[in-house]
């Protein structure tokens, strides 16, 4: 199912929607808005394979790569609210590239229902639900932890409901684009929310919190794919933008080097930070 035109509209799923793919490509960037409302969280159905690698090859770009999976946001923003369950949006890459599920430069992921609930990946066949893979048996989840995480190049937003990345990498911003994190309600738990390289030097990472929760756990409390040579909480330069009014930042692990959990190198005039709290 493809929504194509250049307005904000929405479905409501008053009952049981099977889709094999469902693709966002809604005007030229992040502006306009499919809404999904679904009553129940076994309404939405998606049957599509999440184990291929996005595509990069003209024409689509490292920042706005061809996302195969069962969804994909090429352009325009998907809001999730009402009664949702998404139990895996990547489950690696047998074929192809980078198998992290891409929120590519021209698209938005947001969650805006308390009773919506996303995750990055399934660990096994009890979390994977209602998602098979592309033999169509429903009995193959990826349960290892690599390039099942989640890759930031547009936007990714949360005004209410569940985020999470399981025992993947958590939350990677790319020097590709201009990735943004904005956290406004909900709980966002993820291993680390980090930068994908050392020495990441083009684009801007923006974290803005004014609510909500993230959780940045490491491997502590469940199983994370944590990279020690990163914070577990970090941007990249001192170009990254940091806001912070409200809400609050949770740090649950740490690996006992030398290098900071927390780590923000914004430059003066990059941070604002006049509320919240970091535990």
């Amino acid at each position: 199912l493809i929504f194509n035109n250049p307005l904000n509209k929405t479905a409501s799923l008053n009952g049981i929607t099977y889709l094999y793919n469902l693709i966002i490509d809604k005007g030229i960037d992040k502006t306009y808005i499919l809404t999904i409302n679904s009553t129940n969280t076994n309404n939405l159905k998606l049957f599509g394979p999440n184990n291929v690698g996005r595509n990069e090859n003209l024409p689509f770009t490292s920042a706005n790569p061809e996302v195969r999976k069962a969804i994909w946001i090429h352009h325009g923003t998907l809001k999730l609210m009402g009664s949702i369950l998404i139990p895996t949006l990547s489950e690696g890459s047998v074929y192809g590239g980078n198998g992290d599920y891409s929120i590519g430069a021209s698209a938005c992921l947001w969650i805006a229902g308390s009773d919506v609930y996303v995750y990055s990946t399934a660990t096994d066949n009890s979390t994977s639900g209602n998602t098979q893979v592309d033999d169509g048996s429903g009995s193959s989840v990826n349960t290892n932890t690599s390039s099942q995480a989640l890759s930031v190049y547009g936007k990714y937003k949360i005004t209410a409901g569940n985020f999470e990345t399981r025992n993947t990498a958590g939350i990677i911003f790319w020097d590709d684009a201009n990735g943004q994190v904005y956290i406004e309600g909900g709980t966002t738990n993820v291993a680390q929310m980090r930068s994908a390289n050392s020495g990441y030097s083009a684009g801007i990472a923006s974290y803005i919190q004014t609510d909500g929760i993230l959780i940045a756990r490491g491997n502590e409390t469940e199983s994370g794919e944590y990279n020690g040579s990163f914070p577990l909480f970090g941007l990249e330069t001192s170009e990254s933008v940091f806001k912070m009014s409200g809400g609050e930042i949770i740090l649950r692990d740490e690996d006992g080097d030398s290098d900071p959990e927390f780590y923000i190198p914004s430059a003066e005039g990059n941070y604002l930070v006049t509320g919240g709290t970091i535990t």
